[in-house]
Protein backbone atom coordinates (compact mmCIF):
# COMPACT_ATOMS: atom_id res chain seq x y z
CA UNK A 1 0.00 0.00 0.00
CA UNK A 2 0.84 3.62 0.40
CA UNK A 3 3.32 3.04 3.24
CA UNK A 4 5.17 0.11 1.59
CA UNK A 5 5.01 -2.28 4.53
CA UNK A 6 6.76 -5.61 3.96
CA UNK A 7 3.96 -8.25 3.71
CA UNK A 8 6.33 -11.02 4.83
CA UNK A 9 6.57 -9.57 8.34
CA UNK A 10 4.57 -11.15 11.13
CA UNK A 11 1.29 -9.45 12.04
CA UNK A 12 2.81 -7.74 15.09
CA UNK A 13 5.81 -6.57 13.07
CA UNK A 14 3.54 -5.26 10.26
CA UNK A 15 1.40 -3.35 12.75
CA UNK A 16 4.48 -1.80 14.33
CA UNK A 17 5.98 -0.94 10.93
CA UNK A 18 2.67 0.55 9.82
CA UNK A 19 2.49 2.83 12.86
CA UNK A 20 6.09 3.95 12.49
CA UNK A 21 5.70 4.67 8.77
CA UNK A 22 2.38 6.45 9.32
CA UNK A 23 3.82 8.62 12.08
CA UNK A 24 6.88 9.49 9.98
CA UNK A 25 4.72 10.43 7.02
CA UNK A 26 1.80 12.21 8.67
CA UNK A 27 2.77 12.84 12.31
CA UNK A 28 -0.47 12.96 14.34
CA UNK A 29 -2.55 13.39 11.18
CA UNK A 30 -1.98 9.64 10.96
CA UNK A 31 -5.29 9.30 12.83
CA UNK A 32 -7.01 10.39 9.61
CA UNK A 33 -5.57 7.29 7.89
CA UNK A 34 -6.02 4.59 10.55
CA UNK A 35 -9.20 2.53 10.85
CA UNK A 36 -9.97 -0.33 13.17
CA UNK A 37 -9.47 -1.06 16.85
CA UNK A 38 -6.34 0.39 18.39
CA UNK A 39 -4.82 2.09 21.37
CA UNK A 40 -1.11 2.86 21.35
CA UNK A 41 1.56 5.36 22.28
CA UNK A 42 4.23 6.99 20.14
CA UNK A 43 7.33 8.56 21.72
CA UNK A 44 8.90 11.12 19.38
CA UNK A 45 12.49 11.48 20.61
CA UNK A 46 13.18 14.38 18.23
CA UNK A 47 10.27 16.47 19.53
CA UNK A 48 10.52 15.02 23.06
CA UNK A 49 6.77 14.33 23.08
CA UNK A 50 4.62 11.33 23.85
CA UNK A 51 1.37 10.78 21.98
CA UNK A 52 -1.24 8.36 23.33
CA UNK A 53 -3.93 7.50 20.77
CA UNK A 54 -7.34 5.79 20.86
CA UNK A 55 -9.35 4.52 17.90
CA UNK A 56 -12.22 6.58 16.51
CA UNK A 57 -14.97 4.22 17.64
CA UNK A 58 -13.54 3.58 21.09
CA UNK A 59 -13.28 -0.20 20.82
CA UNK A 60 -9.96 -0.28 22.70
CA UNK A 61 -9.85 1.34 26.12
CA UNK A 62 -7.09 3.75 27.13
CA UNK A 63 -6.76 5.32 30.56
CA UNK A 64 -4.21 7.89 31.70
CA UNK A 65 -3.12 9.99 34.65
CA UNK A 66 -0.19 12.17 35.63
CA UNK A 67 1.62 10.87 38.70
CA UNK A 68 5.10 11.46 39.99
CA UNK A 69 5.80 13.86 37.13
CA UNK A 70 5.09 11.22 34.48
CA UNK A 71 2.18 10.43 32.21
CA UNK A 72 1.03 6.91 32.98
CA UNK A 73 -1.28 5.14 30.56
CA UNK A 74 -2.78 1.71 30.14
CA UNK A 75 -5.58 -0.11 28.37
CA UNK A 76 -6.53 -1.59 31.74
CA UNK A 77 -7.53 0.80 34.53
CA UNK A 78 -6.70 -1.78 37.19
CA UNK A 79 -3.11 -2.04 35.94
CA UNK A 80 -2.85 1.75 35.94
CA UNK A 81 -4.09 2.27 39.49
CA UNK A 82 -1.88 -0.58 40.70
CA UNK A 83 1.07 1.80 40.24
CA UNK A 84 2.11 3.04 43.69
CA UNK A 85 2.35 6.64 42.42
CA UNK A 86 -1.37 6.77 41.59
CA UNK A 87 -3.59 7.98 44.43
CA UNK A 88 -6.67 5.83 44.76
CA UNK A 89 -9.37 8.36 45.70
CA UNK A 90 -13.03 7.95 44.82
CA UNK A 91 -14.28 10.44 42.24
CA UNK A 92 -17.52 11.44 43.97
CA UNK A 93 -18.76 13.41 40.95
CA UNK A 94 -18.47 10.30 38.75
CA UNK A 95 -20.22 8.20 41.38
CA UNK A 96 -23.05 10.73 41.49
CA UNK A 97 -23.37 10.71 37.68
CA UNK A 98 -23.29 6.93 37.60
CA UNK A 99 -26.03 6.63 40.21
CA UNK A 100 -28.18 9.17 38.34
CA UNK A 101 -27.66 7.95 34.74
CA UNK A 102 -26.82 4.30 35.36
CA UNK A 103 -23.57 4.35 33.37
CA UNK A 104 -20.29 6.30 33.31
CA UNK A 105 -20.24 9.50 31.25
CA UNK A 106 -17.35 11.30 29.58
CA UNK A 107 -13.65 11.08 30.31
CA UNK A 108 -13.80 10.82 34.11
CA UNK A 109 -13.47 7.51 35.90
CA UNK A 110 -14.32 6.38 39.42
CA UNK A 111 -10.74 7.25 40.38
CA UNK A 112 -10.09 10.94 40.92
CA UNK A 113 -7.40 12.15 38.52
CA UNK A 114 -7.55 9.05 36.29
CA UNK A 115 -9.20 9.66 32.91
CA UNK A 116 -10.50 7.60 30.02
CA UNK A 117 -9.20 8.81 26.67
CA UNK A 118 -12.26 9.49 24.56
CA UNK A 119 -12.71 7.75 21.17
CA UNK A 120 -10.82 9.43 18.33
CA UNK A 121 -8.74 11.55 20.72
CA UNK A 122 -5.08 11.64 21.59
CA UNK A 123 -3.00 12.90 24.49
CA UNK A 124 0.10 14.95 23.81
CA UNK A 125 2.55 14.92 26.72
CA UNK A 126 5.65 17.11 26.86
CA UNK A 127 7.65 15.79 29.83
CA UNK A 128 10.11 18.70 30.02
CA UNK A 129 7.30 21.14 30.78
CA UNK A 130 4.72 18.68 32.19
CA UNK A 131 2.22 19.93 29.59
CA UNK A 132 -0.57 17.48 28.86
CA UNK A 133 -3.14 18.33 26.18
CA UNK A 134 -6.05 16.36 24.76
CA UNK A 135 -6.93 16.71 21.08
CA UNK A 136 -9.82 15.28 19.09
CA UNK A 137 -8.85 13.63 15.83
CA UNK A 138 -10.37 14.98 12.64
CA UNK A 139 -11.45 11.63 11.24
CA UNK A 140 -15.02 11.25 12.48
CA UNK A 141 -16.88 8.04 11.72
CA UNK A 142 -20.23 7.78 10.03
CA UNK A 143 -22.33 4.61 10.41
CA UNK A 144 -21.41 3.53 6.86
CA UNK A 145 -17.73 3.60 7.81
CA UNK A 146 -18.22 1.07 10.59
CA UNK A 147 -18.35 -2.06 8.42
CA UNK A 148 -15.21 -1.26 6.47
CA UNK A 149 -13.38 -0.10 9.60
CA UNK A 150 -14.02 -3.37 11.39
CA UNK A 151 -12.23 -5.25 8.61
CA UNK A 152 -9.28 -2.89 8.33
CA UNK A 153 -5.74 -4.20 8.69
CA UNK A 154 -4.70 -0.93 10.32
CA UNK A 155 -5.45 -2.05 13.84
CA UNK A 156 -2.88 -2.65 16.52
CA UNK A 157 -2.53 -4.05 19.98
CA UNK A 158 -1.49 -2.00 22.98
CA UNK A 159 2.06 -1.02 22.15
CA UNK A 160 4.41 1.89 22.24
CA UNK A 161 6.53 2.93 19.30
CA UNK A 162 9.69 5.02 19.70
CA UNK A 163 10.70 7.30 16.89
CA UNK A 164 14.45 7.76 17.39
CA UNK A 165 16.80 10.64 16.67
CA UNK A 166 18.82 8.76 14.06
CA UNK A 167 16.24 7.00 11.99
CA UNK A 168 13.55 4.78 13.41
CA UNK A 169 14.20 2.56 16.38
CA UNK A 170 10.98 0.70 17.15
CA UNK A 171 10.43 -1.11 20.39
CA UNK A 172 7.19 -2.83 21.26
CA UNK A 173 6.20 -2.63 24.89
CA UNK A 174 3.16 -3.48 26.93
CA UNK A 175 1.31 -0.37 27.93
CA UNK A 176 0.75 -1.56 31.47
CA UNK A 177 3.48 0.69 32.77
CA UNK A 178 4.66 4.22 32.25
CA UNK A 179 5.27 5.07 28.62
CA UNK A 180 7.96 7.52 29.63
CA UNK A 181 11.39 6.05 29.97
CA UNK A 182 14.72 7.75 29.80
CA UNK A 183 16.25 7.53 26.34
Amino acid sequence: GELNIDPTLSRAEREEALLIAAYQKWQMKMMEHLYGMFAFAVWDANAQKLFVVRDQVGQKQMFYTVAGGELLCSGDINELVADARVEKRLNKRMLQQYLFYGYPIGAETFYEGVYKLQPGHYVEWIPASSICSITAGTNAFSPSDMASASHSRACCRKRSIRIGRSGVTPTAARMYSSMLSSS
